[in-house]
C-alpha cells in the first residue's frame, strides 16, 4: 500500500469521527435552541450541562430568573423558570415526558425521541408544537384557539421571524437581525416587534468567553413612548 493510500486509510476513522461529533454538536445545539424559544432563555453553544441565567430591570427588580439542566445529548432533565411575563414555571423529566407545574397548574410536555417537545399541556390547554425539516420549531397551533405562530430561520439555523395569526387574520410580527454570521456573537441582535399597539425593538448586546455569552445589555424601545429601558442579564453556564 503506498503511502497516500496508508495516510487516507489511517485518516477515514477521524474523518467520520469529526463527521459525528459535529452532527451530535449540531443536534444538542437544535435541541437547546428549540427550548429557549418555548422559555426565553438565551441558547447557549456547545454541550451544555446547566445554566442559570438572571434578567433585571434598571432599578434592580428582578424580571427573570431560570434554571436548565441537560444531559450530555443535550435533553433537558428539569428546569425551574419564574418571569414576570409568564408566571412561575416547573418541569422535571420522567420518561418520554417533563412533568411539573405551571402557575398552579398542573404542567404535562410530551417529548419526541430526540426529547424535543412536541405539545404542552397547562391545565386543561394545549398547544402542539411542530418542527422543520432541519429539527427547528416551525410553528406552535391549538385545537382549542384559533391562535397560531410561525417560525423562519436563516442558513445557520438561527430564528429570523416570527408571525402570530388569529384566523387567517395576522395579529403581529416579529424581524430579528443579528449583529456577525462570525459566530463569535451569537446571542448580538436587534429584534423589532409590530402589533396594533405599535412596535418595541430590542437590542442585545453581550460579553463573551470563549463565544458564549455571560452577560447582556438590552436597550428597549417603543412607538408608543419616548422612553428607553434598559435591563441587564447574568449568565453561568457549565458544560460536560
Amino acid at each position: 500500500m503506498d503511502t497516500m493510500k496508508t495516510t487516507a486509510v489511517l485518516l477515514l476513522p477521524l474523518l467520520l469521527l469529526a463527521g459525528c461529533q459535529q452532527e451530535e454538536d449540531e443536534g444538542i445545539a437544535r435541541k437547546i435552541r428549540n427550548l429557549s424559544y418555548l422559555y426565553q432563555f438565551e441558547a447557549i453553544p456547545g454541550k451544555l450541562k446547566s445554566t442559570h441565567q438572571t434578567i433585571f430591570e434598571d432599578n434592580g427588580e428582578k424580571r427573570y430568573d431560570g434554571v436548565f439542566n441537560f444531559d450530555k445529548n443535550g435533553c433537558v432533565t428539569d428546569f425551574e423558570v419564574t418571569n414576570l411575563d409568564i408566571g412561575s414555571i416547573s418541569a422535571r423529566r420522567e420518561k418520554d415526558q417533563l412533568v411539573g407545574e405551571e402557575n398552579g397548574k398542573p404542567l404535562v410536555l410530551k417529548l419526541d425521541s430526540e426529547c424535543n417537545v412536541l405539545s404542552k399541556t397547562s391545565g386543561n390547554f394545549t398547544i402542539d408544537i411542530a418542527y422543520n425539516k432541519q429539527g427547528l420549531i416551525s410553528g406552535l397551533s391549538s385545537h382549542q384557539s384559533d391562535f397560531r405562530v410561525e417560525l423562519t430561520y436563516d442558513a445557520q439555523g438561527r430564528p429570523t421571524g416570527q408571525k402570530a395569526f388569529s384566523g387567517d387574520r395576522q395579529i403581529s410580527e416579529g424581524v430579528q437581525k443579528y449583529a456577525s454570521d462570525a459566530g463569535d456573537k451569537p446571542s448580538d441582535a436587534v429584534t423589532k416587534s409590530t402589533t396594533p399597539d405599535g412596535t418595541r425593538q430590542t437590542t442585545t448586546r453581550c460579553e463573551y468567553q470563549q463565544a458564549v455569552p455571560v452577560s447582556c445589555m438590552f436597550t428597549v424601545k417603543t412607538s408608543t413612548s419616548d422612553t428607553v429601558t434598559e435591563r441587564h442579564a447574568k449568565l453561568a453556564s457549565e458544560f460536560y
